[in-house]
């Protein structure tokens, strides 16, 4: 009898271990449901942790913001109150009515002072929103009120309001010399609870006074009851101290009747979260508030006030969405097995039969029959590959047809893509060569008011330290240290084309990220306060330190925050650093976050590109150049980061900045250069002989050699300015045409820095097979904003014997000529001034100065001329000329100096005399230099 299957039987071997179908079903269900359990569990566990975290940070914030507002409150209201108490005819007013009281108030003298000071002192309190005003002398004795009561005439020292707040805080601000603020105290006048706030008022530097200010706790009680962002049982606690109690000062939520009624006792086991306020303590966590009712928040100490502050909400309400989450994941748990299991077995034999009629039709496809075709079946991705087998068949088949054909049409395609690269290639070569001509010429526009700047707020803050105004400094110092910055912001929108030319540089060195992002925010304060906005710093006290080009990180962050501050009004700009993981590495990531005006996608699209903005309405309304962004995110990728953006229009931005958290210098591939080559040939002079031509090089080390100098050869501008810094050769001699640093790089390099500057140097160039050389025409070469040490070393190099020594300024922005003047005068030298250089040539006629210090671009006659003009007078040409320009020097002003030149050398066998001239020249005058 034969033995029927039934169709559950049939059906297992399809789903043994052994086919494709057990093993699709095993593994489905291994790679489902193990996950999903743990994925189940890790979701709760970090709903629950990121729930937690969220409150204590919306509270922590929420916090931060009333302590800020209430803070604000008092700085203002103290800056106010100093304001008043600064005016003359306040002053005035206060020794009339001293003077006056000594009759009495009812007296007609005290009527008469009264009646012409009253109204203007009634205007200072209406005008300042405070409900009265005050008048003591220093003896404690009220000569005036606003209104005016029963206490004017009396001692606030020893008569009977001797221990009132009032007396409290004159007696701080007459002791102390500052705008002191008083507790709260019940007025029986007000029928409610005042403070004040007091300030001396000085007369010839002498203090003859206190003004007081009443205040009242209405605006302070409005940021403390709003409960904005603390759902149904939040709300703001603000306590002051009183020997061992704590007295509320505003009412809660959950007693409006708790201001200056209800008290904690310190030490006690209700309100602990404000004791610790109170105590001067910061934090948050689970407590139990003065309810006795679970609670979770944040406090804070008002140092302005004396005041501590907690920002609460009860547990119950805080984490009720935990409960309903724990409940809905543990369904959808359920739900989620029992699917995958159905799904897991469905998903094993659909797919597994068509690939096994897959595998079949390969095999033949693979033994060399293209006209083999697969069967097509059904529209997903097994259909799709079924049907790419027959095209791909199908293409093979046609390839082999035509695949010379094909051949000669694609190298034809490739060459009009070639001539089409090369045409747009040279048209962005010709936009950049245009890029760096505009920025070198604005950067004169640029630094020379910088200029101005920073060299008058290094001579105020030497007059106030002269003068003992010590107060005066800090901010004198941040003006300085503002400018410097704004120079630095400057020269590094004009490094763009350096940066892309390849000859940027970047400099490691390690910081903490804290300490970075505190001077970031200290001089972004006053763009935060331009537009009102609020601005946040976030960043974990164990963030760590980044190694990284802090100068380029800083002027990221800047130019980042700066845009944010510049497109928000009246919102919120938060800068927030964190140290995440990036592989076996970490990284920095800083967000820069604003609630400003938000972009469209296609504005997103070209942010990044070099002189863009958003579009042109955007240009016309926030001003800008469009290079920012473009240079930030250049300057990211060069230590290894980069910075993306995140934005919705109307809603705001966000853009991140990811660096490596120990970036190190870029490993560049470089031909090393061919070592040094040092002959000595005795006591002589030592040469320094840069040029990239070895046969030059070996040609000038004979000659010079011969002639008894010691020389040494870099085949390279790089090679050549180390081995200037390491031996401080007595003369150099340059190419001009070199490749990567050419001639006139490592010119400007070598006058930049002040210990090479007085090195004589002699340049030596061919062109068109006939010998012209070029050597710097002027006597030195120094850049705005002018270094003073540098500026005094010039003057000693050119001064004689300590006679009277006469320097002509030629520049024609007048306060750069004042600023340099009081420099100069400093130094003991007499100064003439002229506008440009048509002026200073006509003050020539009268008298030969000692000194010239020349300005480059300047209106009628600019410094290039005024050059020209003075090498062809004889008697004019041996006064010394220090170029002084902001002006980011091109090779072809170089040569416009060089016309004036002091040393003409060619390269060529035959000039060899002529070159060994001038080094003999130029190292006997060194030596006399030194000598001297």
């Amino acid at each position: 009898m034969t033995e029927r299957r039934s169709p559950e039987t049939s059906t297992a071997p399809f789903f043994s271990r052994r086919s494709l179908a057990g093993r699709l079903l095993w593994w489905f269900l291994c790679i489902s449901l193990l996950p999903l359990g743990v994925a189940t569990w890790v979701t709760y566990a970090t709903t629950d942790a990121a729930v937690r975290r969220s409150v204590a940070e919306n509270l922590r914030a929420i916090a931060e913001a009333k302590a800020d507002q209430i803070e604000a409150f008092a700085r203002e209201s103290k800056k106010g109150v100093s304001a008043i108490s600064r005016s003359p005819e306040l002053a005035r007013a206060l020794e009339a009515y001293g003077g006056a009281l000594a009759g009495g108030v009812s007296s007609p003298k005290y009527v008469e002072v009264d009646r012409a000071n009253r109204p203007f002192l009634s205007s200072y309190t209406e005008s300042a929103g405070y409900p009265d005003l005050y008048l003591l002398t220093p003896n404690g004795d009220l000569v005036f009120e606003v209104k005016a009561g029963a206490e004017v005439g009396t001692n606030f020292l020893t008569g009977p309001n001797r221990g009132s707040q009032l007396a409290k805080v004159f007696d701080r601000a007459k002791t102390l010399l500052e705008t002191e603020i008083s507790d709260f105290e019940y007025s029986s006048r007000t029928g409610s609870h005042v403070a004040y706030i007091a300030a001396p008022v000085y007369q010839g530097g002498k203090v003859i006074g206190v003004v007081a200010f009443r205040l009242s706790n209405a605006a302070i009680a409005a940021i403390v009851n709003n409960y904005t962002g603390l759902g149904r049982t939040g709300e703001t606690l603000v306590g002051s101290r009183a020997g061992d109690h704590i007295t509320f000062v505003a009412p809660t939520r959950h007693d409006p009747r708790a201001g200056f009624s209800r008290k904690i006792r310190i030490g006690g086991a209700s309100g602990e979260a404000l004791q610790r306020a109170v105590r001067g303590m910061r934090g948050g966590g689970a407590f139990t508030d003065y309810r006795n009712v679970e609670s979770v928040g944040a406090w804070s100490y008002l140092p302005s006030l004396r005041w501590g502050m907690v920002v609460k909400i009860d547990a119950d309400e805080a984490f009720a969405p935990l409960a309903s989450y724990r409940r809905a994941t543990l369904i959808l748990g359920v739900l989620l097995v029992v699917a995958v299991i159905g799904v897991a077995g469905f998903l094993a034999r659909s797919i597994a039969e068509p690939l096994v009629r897959l595998t079949r039709a390969a095999a033949l496809i693979s033994g060399g029959d293209l006209k083999q075709r697969v069967p097509e079946s059904g529209q997903d991705e097994i259909g799709e590959l079924s049907r790419a087998f027959n095209r791909m068949t199908a293409d093979l088949s046609e390839l082999y047809e035509t695949i010379e054909e094909k051949v000669r049409t694609r190298t034809r395609e490739l060459q009009d893509a070639n001539e089409q690269l090369e045409a747009t290639r040279e048209q962005a070569e010709a936009a950049n060569r245009a890029k760096s001509t505009f920025l070198a010429n604005m950067s004169h526009e640029l630094r020379t008011p910088l200029n101005a700047v920073i060299g008058y707020s290094e001579m105020l803050q030497e007059e106030a330290e002269d003068t003992g105004q010590e107060a005066m400094i800090p901010d004198l110092q941040k003006i300085n240290s503002a400018g410097k910055h704004l120079l630095e912001l400057i020269n590094a929108v004009l490094d763009l084309s350096k940066i892309e030319a390849g000859k940027m540089d970047v400099y490691y060195e390690t910081a903490e990220v804290g300490g970075l992002l505190r001077g970031v925010a200290g001089i972004v304060e006053p763009l935060a306060a331009k537009n009102r906005n609020r601005f946040e710093v976030i960043c974990p006290a164990d963030i760590g330190d980044l190694r990284a080009d802090v100068t380029k990180v800083r002027q990221t962050l800047l130019n980042l925050l700066s845009n944010a501050f510049k497109f928000t009004h009246e919102g919120t700009v938060t800068l927030e650093a964190r140290r995440e993981p990036a592989g076996k590495a970490e990284s920095i990531v800083f967000h820069v976050r604003d609630t400003g005006i938000g972009m469209t996608p296609e504005q997103q699209a070209k942010v990044f590109e070099e002189f863009s903005q958003a579009d042109a309405s955007t240009t016309r309304k926030y001003g800008g150049t469009g290079l920012g962004l473009s240079i930030s995110r250049k300057f990211c990728r060069m230590m290894g980061g980069d910075i993306v953006l995140t934005s919705e229009e109307g809603t705001g931005s966000t853009f991140t900045v990811t660096l490596p958290a120990d970036g190190k210098p870029v490993e560049e591939s470089v031909e090393l250069p061919e070592a040094a080559i040092a002959l000595k040939a005795g006591p002589g002079s030592t040469v320094l002989v840069i040029d990239d031509d070895e046969s030059a090089r070996d040609l000038m080390v004979r000659h010079l050699s011969k002639d008894g100098f010691s020389v040494v050869t870099a085949a390279s501008g790089d090679d050549g300015l180390r081995l200037a810094r390491e031996m401080k050769p007595d003369v150099i001699t340059l190419d001009v045409m070199m490749p990567r640093t050419d001639g006139w790089t490592v010119l400007a390099a070598l006058k930049a820095d002040p210990a090479l500057a007085a090195i004589p140097v002699v340049m030596t160039t061919m062109v068109d097979n006939r010998t012209l050389g070029y050597a710097l025409g002027v006597s030195e070469y120094l850049t705005k904003p002018i270094d003073r040490s540098r500026l005094s070393e010039v003057l000693e190099k050119f001064r004689r014997d300590g006679r009277d020594f006469t320097v002509l300024i030629v520049d024609d922005s007048p306060s750069i000529r004042e600023m340099t003047r009081r420099t100069l005068e400093k130094e003991a030298c007499r100064v003439l001034e002229a506008e440009n250089g048509r002026r200073a040539l006509e003050m020539l006629e009268n008298g030969l100065p000692d000194l010239i210090l020349l300005d480059l671009m300047m209106p009628e006659m600019d410094g290039f001329e005024f050059v020209e003009e003075t090498r062809r007078n004889e008697t004019w040409r041996g006064i010394p000329i220090v170029v002084v320009t902001a002006k980011d020097v091109t090779e072809d002003d170089l040569r416009r100096l060089g016309d004036a030149a002091r040393a003409i050398v060619s390269k060529g066998d035959d000039q060899v005399e002529h070159l060994l001239a001038q080094i003999r020249t130029l190292s006997a005058r060194t030596g006399q230099t030194a000598e001297e």
